[in-house]
């Protein structure tokens, strides 16, 4: 029997302005980024997690799409307002930094 993969992927669990879900919203991006094995991009960062490669290539081709996987999963639990407050940020690591900052304490 051939099975078929739902290519939309509707959002887990949208992060509230205030924050105070951010504790459940924070263990929904790691899931879905390990599922994707793209959490690496930002879970790990300050532990040794992947630079982007500095000279161009292959390497460096694979580390930005990975890393456009990690910021899409981030992305896609947010609303427009949490979108709007990361908007200039150009990876998933400094993504992931901003919102911990900004709620881990409430959540």
């Amino acid at each position: 029997m051939a099975t078929t993969t739902d290519t939309t992927r509707k959002p887990l669990g949208i992060l509230a302005n205030d924050g105070k879900n951010y504790l459940a919203w924070e263990t929904r991006v790691k899931i879905a980024a390990r599922k994707e094995g793209v959490d690496r991009h930002f879970l790990h960062t300050n532990d040794g997690g992947p630079a982007r490669p500095a000279n161009a290539g292959a390497p460096q081709t694979k580390w930005d799409q990975d890393d456009g996987k990690a910021m899409a999963e981030i992305l896609r639990m947010l609303d427009d307002n949490g979108v709007a407050r990361i908007t200039d940020l150009t990876t998933a690591a400094d993504m992931w930094s901003f919102l911990q900052k900004k709620h881990r304490h409430t959540g």
